[in-house]
């Protein structure tokens, strides 16, 4: 935070007083805030580290938007200029967590006073979340919140509340008018959504005074001034509700209706006077969720200047002479039409087509199982093939229907009529005068299963035909070449892209075979080995790639030949021969071949410099050869610096400074030692399967204690106890942070050693992997540590447990608060508790419930996260469960049970 307030300090300054923040001007390519001190901030005026904090603020992080909290945490003095800086707290967001907490209540109150008399941008969720206290709290808690807020209603400029009916019902009084309000976003959440789906459920008054121009309502009505509402958004609402928002609302412009239904109000005075007419409204987008409701609006609304309409139904069949009356007595000049056209029955679009004539965009969506032969894309593209019955006009065949189409889109669940595609673009008119509409972008998307249709291919003829209208040729080769890079990169898993392109047409083929970027990336897999074919191609492929840097695959453990082993070993050198001709250009190399191949790389003429990634499987005929005393290790990367590495089962010989990234599988602890001396930039490792292969290490264990100064990660796993004992007893990791382990590799009672040493651990991470849990586990340790004369894990946030048994649940309310009698009473600062019990129920039924006393324990730690989940796999399907929930029904199906 320091070094990215005093980027912001200089900015400031060069913008408003001249300020040397550096002591010293930085060279050229250096980092200039790596020698920043505090005091060259501090020493700005107080006005410049105001606007700092506020332009500050104004950034997000991957973590959300920043707080003027963290800014107060720094130090007195910028605590007391962030705390009179009333522009830092003019936001407050609060989530579902904070509403049972007191604290947060009186922060709320101290945060909104600290905004002085600026407007304020309020929001604040209060609802069912994942907490674990009773639901009256989160009522009061919702309750106490909703008063603080409403003491500073006459500064709401936006205010967003979700939050339980009963309280947006009862929010009445408020401390003045809401004249300032200009985005209000109203969520109520219902215990039964029935109870407001009834007719004429009144609507709360608390802002009939308000005139806000953006307005979200669900699931509640508000009397509201909305004669300057210019963007609304309505979700579950009533038709009638609608209408009467209509009736005043003259300044909509955009509009949003989801889920709307008629709840059996009286609408009748709303329509007493005639149509309802929203004379600014250009964009609606609207779901009915009932035939009627459809109807009722249809008939009673027109929007003159309607320029996007999106039009859907919720499970419902919606009438296209709804629809059609609806445009026709907006007389609106329709540009964009979204419609899903599975809500109304077959062949009715042809209808609709003829009161479009200005549409420009049409986007359809189709969820039936099939499309008809006689439809609506029939219509646009050759009517005269559509037979009479489906004809509206007779003179739909003489002049085409959407003239001005420039944009068309299909969705669906099923085949496009290919055919019509064509006729999209040039309609057939009996009229013979030559027509076609102003088409610049068809998008069609197929969405199925194709175990039920078939790969929906375009038919050849139609390719032909839709090649005249393609200019995708006129485009210079520089854009082409732009256009193939971007297509290779949305496929990287299809090796053989750029080799498709060429087979277009000569002039792609010549462009793809001139453009080096698509040729930097060649995967091999075993089956290509043995042709001389792709030997030669692969040749090819480098060859066009230029001097770019090169990401290079080799994996012959996937084969599906049926050729000798011989045959396959020589199709292997070929390619490699191939691949080191290119050495030079070597970014990311990947081989997964026998150890033979590895060995007989040798030197290379052209040393592999630009390496960075290097990934080295070798398989073996008998791994025992490999696991001998001093294998010899690889020479051919001997001069290479990778800064990422993995290796399987063989030794190479590399410049191990650079390596920040290493994964070592079946190694000697000798050759692990033997890396660890030189690899200083190391931060990240995982060993697996380290064994004593009786190699000779004494010139290594003679010297002191190696040191790994920047490894952060290990995770490692031993084969046996030699090489445990060595590498523990030869290395240090004075940076380390995360370790990982397997527990069941040690004696269940050594534990307690070890958490005594384990102080400063925040994550503690246990896989548990045996089937059978003993009784005194480190989870029990953990929970009662009375035996020992020191608190165990003091620091432990986050606890996460799984493995394939039930969970101890007696012990997890004293991994919170332990039992110690020989030490003070302490509770750790859990934040966070995991457990995922991993259960076969194969056969068997079975659901680790926890105890009704442990539910009743936990509940009483209102700032600590459960998630206590059990994950099954029964018959092949996999199963989340909650076990909180689950054991919570348990015990009422137990309590109910002992009652009958």
């Amino acid at each position: 935070m320091a070094f990215d307030l005093c980027s912001k300090a200089q900015e400031a300054s060069s913008r408003l007083v001249s300020v040397n923040c550096m002591e010293n001007e930085p060279s050229s390519g250096q980092d200039p805030f790596r020698h920043a001190s505090a005091t060259s901030f501090d020493s700005l005026p107080v006005e410049i580290i105001s606007i700092i904090f506020i332009d500050y603020l104004e950034g997000v992080t991957c973590f959300g938007p920043r707080t003027a909290l963290k800014l107060g945490k720094v130090c007195r003095r910028w605590r007391e200029i962030a705390w009179s800086t009333p522009e830092l707290w003019t936001d407050l967001t609060m989530h579902p967590r904070h509403a049972t907490s007191r604290t947060h209540v009186e922060l709320a109150e101290e945060w909104l006073c600290r905004s002085g008399t600026r407007l304020l941008a309020i929001k604040f969720s209060c609802h069912r979340d994942d907490w674990d206290c009773p639901w009256k709290a989160v009522l009061d808690g919702c309750e106490q919140m909703l008063e603080v807020l409403g003491r500073h209603s006459d500064r709401w400029c936006s205010v967003t509340l979700d939050v339980p009916s009963s309280h947006l019902e009862g929010f009445r009084a408020l401390s003045g008018p809401l004249s300032a309000l200009h985005h209000l976003s109203l969520t109520a959440a219902w215990e039964d959504y029935e109870d407001f789906r009834v007719p004429d459920y009144p609507r709360i008054a608390a802002f009939s005074k308000s005139a806000p121009r953006t307005v979200k309502l669900s699931c509640i009505k508000v009397d509201l001034d909305w004669r300057l509402v210019t963007k609304l958004t309505l979700d579950f609402v009533d038709i009638a509700e609608i209408l009467h928002i209509f009736q005043t609302a003259s300044s909509l412009i955009e509009c949003t209706l989801e889920e709307v239904s008629d709840h059996g109000s009286d609408y009748s005075s709303a329509v007493r006077c005639g149509l309802i007419v929203c004379p600014m409204l250009e964009t609606l987008t609207v779901c009915f969720y009932d035939e009627y409701s459809s109807e009722v609006f249809c008939s009673a609304v027109s929007l003159p200047i309607l320029n996007t309409l999106s039009i859907q139904g919720h499970d419902s069949m919606l009438f296209m002479e709804d629809l059609i009356l609806f445009l026709t007595q907006s007389s609106c000049a329709l540009k964009c039409l979204i419609i899903n056209e599975s809500d109304y029955e077959q062949h009715s679009f042809a209808d609709l087509a003829l009161h479009l004539p200005s549409l420009t965009d049409l986007h359809i969506l189709f969820s039936g199982r099939y499309v008809d032969n006689e439809t609506f894309y029939h219509a646009l593209a050759d009517p005269s093939r559509l037979q009479p019955q489906f004809l509206p006009f007779p003179s739909l065949t003489l002049q085409p229907c959407l003239p001005c189409l420039e944009t068309f889109k299909w969705e669906g669940s099923c085949p496009f009529p290919w055919e019509t595609l064509p006729g999209l673009l040039k309609p057939v008119v009996n009229n013979s005068v030559a027509y076609r509409r102003p088409l610049k972008h068809v998008k069609v998307d197929c969405k199925f299963d194709t175990t039920i249709y078939p790969i929906p291919y375009i038919p050849k003829e139609v390719l032909r035909q839709l090649v005249e209208f393609v200019s995708f040729d006129s485009l210079p080769v520089e854009v082409v070449s732009i256009i193939f890079l971007h297509h290779v990169q949305e496929h990287p898993h299809c090796v053989s892209t750029p080799l498709r392109l060429g087979k277009i047409c000569r002039r792609w083929r010549l462009i793809a075979w001139s453009t080096p970027n698509l040729w930097t990336r060649l995967t091999i897999w075993g089956k290509h080995v043995i042709s001389q074919t792709h030997v030669e191609l692969a040749e090819e492929w480098l060859g066009r790639s230029g001097m770019l840097p090169l990401t290079i695959e080799l994996n012959t453990r996937r084969c599906d030949w049926n050729c000798t082993w011989d045959v396959v070993l020589q199709g292997c050198k070929q390619m490699l021969e191939v691949f080191g001709r290119y050495s030079q250009c070597w970014y990311s190399l990947t081989l997964n071949v026998h150890s033979a191949l590895l060995e007989g790389l040798g030197t290379m003429s052209r040393p592999p410099l630009a390496l960075q990634e290097l990934c080295l499987t070798a398989t073996w005929s008998n791994y025992d050869v490999f696991q001998v005393p001093d294998y010899p290790r690889l020479l051919t990367f001997s001069k290479s610096s990778p800064k990422i590495v993995e290796l399987y089962c063989i030794n190479v010989e590399l410049d191990w400074k650079l390596v920040t990234r290493l994964t070592l599988s079946y190694a000697d602890i000798a050759e692990v030692l033997h890396i660890f001396q030189t690899a200083l930039n190391l931060y990240e490792c995982d060993l697996g399967e380290i064994a004593d292969y009786g190699s000779r290490f004494s010139g290594i264990m003679e010297r002191d204690v190696i040191v790994c100064p920047a490894l952060t990660s290990l995770k490692v796993c031993f084969s046996d106890e030699n090489s445990s004992k060595t590498f523990c007893g030869a290395i240090s990791f004075p940076a380390l942070q995360h370790f990982s382990f397997r527990e069941l590799d040690y004696a269940p009672n050594s534990f307690a050693d070890l958490a005594l040493r384990l102080s400063s651990v925040t994550d503690l991470h246990i896989s548990y992997s045996d089937f059978l849990i003993e009784t005194e586990t480190f989870c029990h340790l953990l929970a009662n540590s009375s035996l020992l004369q020191s608190r165990l894990l003091p620091n432990l946030e986050k606890f996460h447990w799984e493995g394939y048994a039930p969970f101890p649940w007696e012990t997890l309310p004293r991994i919170i608060r332990p039992v110690a009698d020989n030490v003070a009473s302490y509770q750790r600062p859990l934040k966070h508790i995991e457990v995922d019990c991993k259960v076969d129920t194969n056969g068997v039924s079975f659901i680790p419930h926890i105890p009704k006393e442990v539910l009743r324990q936990l509940s009483e730690f209102t700032d600590v996260k459960f998630e206590l989940t059990m994950n099954s796999n029964s018959h092949g399907h996999l199963q989340e469960l909650d076990l909180w929930k689950e054991s919570l029904e348990w015990e009422q199906w137990r309590s109910s049970a002992s009652l009958e």
